[in-house]
């Protein structure tokens, strides 16, 4: 048994580690490239995610446009952009950059991707937090719900549908 494998996990019925081992020896060379390349797509995904998030809160928003493929859509409750420079120019009209209001943060959790060759969908959670005075508030709460598409071997949305669960007071330059 590796140091990588328990003899058991935890709340598994008694042998299925070796199943499991039994299975990863025994798999076929293409059915392992096969699962590598799943997982590497969907780190990548993910961190096309983080990349959205960071550049977003820094005010980048040809850069947040540029993860979105060129007939890509951005949609929530209140409004929807389609194509990245529409998806840029509303980001410009709506998040303030630093000085012009606020600033905020994105946090994205609980990620659940799906792959199918060059397509995939996500579900994931995200909040908000901006900054008000000397402190910090959380201000919106939801549900990403995101369709990709690769293209030219790289991940980009597709379809990006925000779900808000919980909603304050945004601080955004269209009084959201």
């Amino acid at each position: 048994m590796s140091a990588f494998f328990p003899t058991r996990l935890t709340g598994a019925p008694h042998g299925s580690m070796k199943k499991v081992q039994r299975a990863v020896r025994t798999g076929s060379a293409t059915a392992k490239v096969t699962r590598m390349s799943v997982l590497e797509d969907k780190d990548t995904i993910r961190e096309v995610m983080a990349a959205y998030c960071h550049a977003l809160d820094s005010g980048r928003f040809a850069d947040v446009a540029s993860l979105f493929a060129d007939d890509a859509v951005w949609t929530t409750d209140y409004g929807e952009a389609k194509g990245p420079k529409a998806i840029e120019e509303m980001f410009r009209s709506v998040v303030p950059l630093k000085g012009e209001g606020p600033q905020r943060k994105h946090y994205i959790t609980n990620i659940i991707i799906k792959v199918d060759g060059d397509r995939a969908s996500s579900i994931s959670d995200y909040l908000v937090v901006r900054e008000k005075g000397p402190d910090l508030i959380p201000v919106m709460g939801g549900t990403y719900k995101d369709q990709w598409i690769r293209q030219g071997g790289t991940w980009r949305f597709w379809r990006k549908e925000l779900q808000h669960d919980i909603a304050g007071d945004m601080a955004l330059k269209n009084k959201r």
